[in-house]
């Protein structure tokens, strides 16, 4: 499939949207604002063709190879910052491990002195 080329009147109308960061007669960018509403929706499982309509773009004048591949991009994108979020998580809890291993070694070092201590008395 091949995206469709935008017609002036078409690359007026998509200029016109606020949610077009950028129009040309191949391309076209959306807002951050847009892209938010879109997973927002996307998410709770509406149809990206019927998103697109509630946010004001006509489904036939993008088509559906753009919708559907600013679904799967946007969905990649987002799949990335979860898998950052989730690392960044993991190393976190690395660290409180790490940090009560130490807290626990040392408790037992004071408890063996304090032993040893006893057995001398």
């Amino acid at each position: 499939m091949q995206k469709t080329t935008f017609t002036k009147e078409q690359i007026s109308e998509l200029r016109a949207n606020p949610y077009t960061e950028y129009v040309s007669e191949k391309t076209i960018r959306f807002t951050p604002m847009f892209k938010n509403e879109f997973w927002y929706l996307y998410t709770r499982g509406i149809s990206p063709s019927k998103i697109f309509r509630q946010l004001g773009y006509n489904p036939e004048t993008l088509g559906q190879y753009r919708i559907s591949n600013f679904a799967y991009k946007l969905s990649r994108k987002m799949e990335e910052r979860t898998n950052l979020s989730t690392t960044e998580r993991e190393r976190d809890l690395q660290s409180q491990v790490d940090a009560l291993r130490f807290e626990l070694d040392s408790l037992k070092k004071i408890i063996i002195r304090e032993d040893i201590g006893r057995r001398k008395r």
